[in-house]
């Protein structure tokens, strides 16, 4: 999917970012590599195999033949900023590139540990109540956008199987608690959000 321009459909956040469409934004506020990417062979193995490298956490695909991976583990995060072959695509080789004399010591350091980055943990959050009901309202209000049903909505947030047993059951705990998800979810983006910058 392009950085710019239109939207995604609705996806799961619990998706790795093998199995989920790019997302919005490169600018993670982590420090930036710059490379030039293209496909491995025999003769040029790999330096970077996406489905080996659990702490990659999201891709975007720019225009032309540009792509970010975002690396983040829980101490650390960095910006590959490739440009060639898409690593999103197959296993690729890197040629990396400094921009002059003055970004030679910092991007020595971050190439430095690199390896070891990638071959990290992911990051791990513990979210509270707060942040869960926060996400649900967000989810919730997308799917709306994206004309999900309340169902659709919740296997999203739940999982598809325990959707599926509470939509079923007797209980309407699962109903009710997507009901309230839309209803913050709208009521963050009519103003509520400011609260949230206070």
């Amino acid at each position: 999917m392009p950085a710019t321009g239109g939207s995604s459909t609705f996806v799961d956040p619990a998706l790795t970012a093998l199995d989920s469409p790019a997302c919005w934004s490169a600018d993670s506020g982590a420090a930036v590599l710059d490379a030039r990417s293209d496909h491995s062979s025999p003769a040029a193995p790999a330096d970077l195999t996406l489905a080996e490298n659990r702490c990659v956490q999201h891709i975007v695909l720019g225009s032309d033949d540009l792509e970010y991976v975002l690396v983040r583990t829980t101490d650390r995060a960095l910006t590959l900023r490739l440009r060639g072959e898409r690593a999103y695509d197959a296993p690729v080789r890197l040629t990396f590139q400094v921009a002059g004399l003055v970004q030679a010591r910092p991007a020595g350091a971050l190439l430095t540990e690199l390896p070891n980055l990638l071959i990290s943990e992911p990051r791990r959050l513990k979210r509270t109540r707060r942040q869960i009901l926060m996400r649900d309202a967000l989810i919730a209000l997308d799917g709306r956008h994206a004309d999900a049903s309340y169902r659709e909505t919740a296997a999203v947030i739940v999982g598809k199987a325990d959707a599926d047993a509470a939509w079923s059951g007797r209980s309407g705990w699962l109903k009710e608690r997507m009901r309230r998800a839309l209803r913050d979810g709208q009521a963050l983006r009519d103003g509520d959000y400011r609260g949230l910058l206070a």
